[in-house]
């Protein structure tokens, strides 16, 4: 059964951005929230909690954090980019 993926999975400090389950982790390039490297971990393995991550998931949710971190919080997938004057 794939287990779903949620922020509060996640550890995110001014060098990297950390699944805890899984142990992926994004670490940007200097200068830049917005590409880096991505060390899987134990993603796309079935943990041996039974858990199984989506690869897919996972790496939306450190995209969405980086843009956080990158924009601040005014970045919202559903709303997209904040609009200045609005």
């Amino acid at each position: 059964m794939i287990t779903a993926v949620k922020r509060d999975q996640f550890e995110v400090t001014n060098t990297f951005i950390l699944h805890r389950p899984t142990g992926a982790k994004y670490t940007p390039h200097p200068g830049t929230w917005l590409s880096g490297n991505t060390l899987m971990g134990r993603l796309g393995e079935r943990l041996h909690t039974g858990e199984n991550y989506r690869e897919v998931e996972v790496r939306a949710m450190i995209g969405l954090l980086a843009n956080e971190k990158a924009y601040g919080k005014l970045f919202s997938p559903a709303a997209g980019p904040a609009r200045s004057g609005t």
